[in-house]
């Protein structure tokens, strides 16, 4: 291989510095490239060409996921009965994809009850149905007669008095 001539090698430094730039702010390989006005293809014999290019990019796109990934909002701990409604045995925590929690019956495959809001402490007093923490955990909700209960306050005032419960 020959080498390249003093401007190319300014142009391919031009094109790559547009490329982690579009990188860094999120872009798609196939966009990094449009934005440095080369073809994908070429940008991706690069990197191969290039292992500190390729480590370079791979390591934008990182950063740019991780800025543009933000935390969930915790919910408030909630007391949540350990109970199934369907079955009575005892219900156990797991854990979906994406680390979003949902209760089931301990008795699974054999027991289908799964849920994912928590139930809460006591039974529906109109109905004596199970009811469900809301998905913000500001309110309980029967699933049989729809009766809604809002959370009390629970902590302390600005003056120092014990609110709720």
């Amino acid at each position: 291989m020959k080498p390249a001539p003093p401007n190319q090698d300014q142009d391919r430094q031009r094109a790559v510095t547009a490329a982690l730039q579009a990188r860094q702010q999120g872009s798609t390989l196939r966009q990094a490239a449009a934005a440095a006005n080369i073809h994908v293809a070429t940008l991706c014999r690069w990197q191969q060409q290039d292992a500190e290019l390729r480590r370079a990019l791979a390591e934008a796109g990182r950063q740019a996921a991780l800025a543009r990934r933000q935390p969930r909002p915790s919910r408030p701990q909630v007391r949540w009965r350990r109970d199934c409604p369907l079955c009575r045995a005892r219900v156990v925590v797991r854990t979906a994809r994406g680390r979003v929690p949902f209760w089931r019956c301990g008795r699974w495959p054999l027991c289908p009850w799964a849920s994912w809001r928590p139930r809460a402490p006591r039974n529906c007093p109109r109905c004596n149905g199970p009811r469900f923490w809301s998905a913000s955990r500001k309110s309980v909700v029967c699933d049989g007669c729809g009766l809604r209960t809002k959370r009390p306050l629970t902590g302390v005032s600005d003056r120092g008095e014990l609110l709720g419960e």
